[in-house]
């Protein structure tokens, strides 16, 4: 047996309902995530950084987290040791730091930072779920290139691939369609959270407050008012954080999690 097919073999084997399997290598994921048709997954992690552990103890560690690392081929990269040329590769900076990665090596999609392991998963749901719908969603809009729902969806897939243009033209379309379901707010949520990352505090801010607008489930709205808390907080507006934390905290159904995190950034705000 060749080693990618040894590789291949020895990942479909493992799998202890209780923890994520992590490949020992990258040229290993890439063959797995060839033949499986999956993302790899790349936690970029060091020794030094105190939030790694973290995310490892708390979030890895979780049921629905692990569940859903079923649905990738999972790899840690020391970016100190053996993770250092692809951390140079891929411009990781600041850790921990996740990017989800097809077979050729394209971006899919990335985690920045900790988070707790419900707000993981949602994330990391999103970004699986883009990849998967992806093909039918080209060959729908390309039939179709108006319709609403499938402009919506794609619009959180370019933002996760950091094509921001192409996403701001699919939210503008499926607004012109008078789409109102429930990938609009997902998709601004997406482009927000990509202008967040590129500290693009304003757009980031506008995209949130539509997310929050358009929001018809208590998890995006949530993830809205978390999100403008955050960018609120970092511009020093503590009146509108104060503002979106309050409202985030009275929301009923919101994930723990994210009560918690208004409740941090209250704290830390000044009540």
């Amino acid at each position: 047996m060749t080693t990618s097919l040894l590789a291949i073999a020895l990942y479909a084997s493992v799998g202890p309902v209780g923890k994520i399997e992590w490949v020992k290598d990258y040229n290993s994921a890439v063959v797995i995530a060839k033949h499986a048709k999956k993302l790899v997954m790349i936690d970029f992690e060091a020794d030094w950084c105190t939030w790694c552990k973290r995310l490892d103890s708390d979030t890895f560690s979780n049921e629905k987290v692990i569940r859903l690392s079923r649905q990738v081929v999972s790899l840690k990269a020391d970016v100190e040791r053996q993770g250092k040329s692809l951390a140079k590769k891929y411009g990781v900076e600041g850790l921990p730091r996740i990017l989800f990665l097809n077979s050729t090596g394209d971006v899919w999609g990335s985690i920045s930072g900790y988070l707790p392991p419900s707000v993981f998963a949602m994330q990391m749901s999103r970004i699986v779920d883009g990849y998967g719908c992806y093909p039918e969603l080209a060959i729908l809009l390309t039939s179709n290139p108006r319709n609403g729902e499938a402009n919506a969806r794609m619009s959180s897939i370019n933002a996760q691939r950091n094509r921001l243009n192409l996403s701001e033209a699919n939210l503008a379309l499926a607004e012109k369609a008078n789409y109102s379901g429930r990938y609009l707010a997902s998709g601004y949520n997406a482009l927000g959270e990509a202008y967040q990352a590129e500290k693009k505090l304003d757009l980031a801010i506008a995209k949130f407050i539509k997310g929050k607008a358009t929001s018809v489930t208590v998890e995006e709205k949530a993830y809205a008012l978390v999100s403008l808390a955050f960018c609120y907080q970092i511009t020093k507006d503590n009146v509108k954080a104060k503002r979106a934390c309050n409202e985030l905290i009275n929301l009923s159904g919101a994930m723990p999690e994210f009560v918690t995190m208004a409740r941090d950034i209250l704290t830390k705000s000044g009540k």
